[in-house]
């Protein structure tokens, strides 16, 4: 029998539109990405092409080509906010490399030198 032990709620995080929550944070590192992110409930499924200038900003658009990497939304909102890695992610069988380097490359790309902070409970 499962019992729960704490009330609390940590911070966590469900990306809907995917090209503006990626468009909306900036990266450690330029490079090109294409994401595969799927989605069960539909809302944020699709192939994205990420690419982060050396200004930190990126732009986002569709792809038709084939992906570097395959994640569920879930996965995404996990690495969104620059916390967790994806080697990490990825060792965990969450995020899936599609071509060689992928996974470094977004390790580099999506690493944040702040980590993210909620000072509240919820």
């Amino acid at each position: 029998m499962a019992r729960s032990s704490n009330g609390q709620d940590h911070l966590w995080l469900r990306v809907l539109d995917v090209a503006r929550a990626l468009e909306a944070r900036t990266y450690g590192a330029p490079g090109r990405l294409v994401l595969d992110v799927t989605d069960r409930l539909g809302y944020a499924s699709g192939r994205f092409a990420l690419e982060a200038g050396p200004d930190g900003r990126a732009s986002v658009s569709p792809a038709g080509e084939p992906a570097d990497l395959t994640l569920d939304v879930s996965a995404l909102g996990t690495i969104y906010l620059g916390d967790q890695t994806v080697p990490r992610l990825a060792a965990a069988g969450l995020v899936a490399e599609q071509r060689g380097g992928a996974v470094s490359r977004a390790d580099r790309m999506l690493r944040t030198a702040a980590r993210p902070w909620c000072p509240d409970g919820f």
